[in-house]
């Protein structure tokens, strides 16, 4: 694995785990541990681009499977998904109501 690779999976941990790492957070001096989130308080979603699949199929179509798709399924599972497919599933970027169902209002960094 590589330097980013490592890097990522320490700032997932950091997002996920939060303040129950503080401690080791600080010793390493990353980050300063108040920052950090309270456990739990942070969805962490990982996508790798190069496994996607960019179509799905239905029936007898062939239809994209989209960035946006996963993104709702990793977060809200099955349900989310079908809740945003009109936007999820198309070529074209998602708008407003897209994000306020599958990030509800949360604060996000991409």
């Amino acid at each position: 694995m590589a330097v980013k690779t490592h890097t990522l999976i320490a700032c997932a941990h950091l997002a996920y785990r939060g303040k129950e790492i503080a401690d080791l957070a600080n010793q390493v001096g990353i980050v300063d541990p108040q920052h950090l989130p309270e456990p739990g308080s942070v969805s962490v979603v990982g996508i790798a681009g190069d496994e996607l699949s960019v179509v799905r199929g239905d029936g007898d179509k062939v239809l994209p499977y989209t960035l946006w798709a996963e993104l709702a399924k990793q977060v809200g599972g099955l349900e989310l998904v079908e809740k945003v497919k009109a936007e999820a599933f198309t070529p074209a970027a998602p708008g407003e109501t897209f994000f306020d169902a599958v990030l509800g209002g949360r604060k996000s960094e991409i």
